[in-house]
């Protein structure tokens, strides 16, 4: 949050260097606060959001949807309904 793109980019490249080295077949999870917005529209990320969660989509939050198109994964917290306030937005 608050690092240019070029920090950003360097993420996103060595994250892309870390799962290139992991042994197909292998299961992967990554965990952590991303700072980021995939928003409720799942918008043709069908498999990848799971479209249970609230808000609207940031830059950065299409950023981690493509990733994890390009690399088969899911933005697992999408895919659980919210209890409380959020639950029916």
């Amino acid at each position: 949050m608050g690092l240019g793109d070029g920090h950003k980019e360097k993420f996103w490249e060595d994250l892309e260097g870390v799962l290139l080295e992991i042994p197909h077949g292998e299961m992967v999870f990554i965990g952590g606060n991303l700072n980021s917005h995939v928003g409720r529209d799942v918008d043709g990320y069908i498999g990848v959001h799971g479209a249970h969660i609230y808000g609207n989509r940031n830059e950065e939050g299409k950023d981690i949807l493509e990733f994890a198109v390009a690399y088969d994964l899911m933005v697992t917290n999408t895919f659980f309904r919210k209890r409380g306030a959020f639950s029916d937005l």
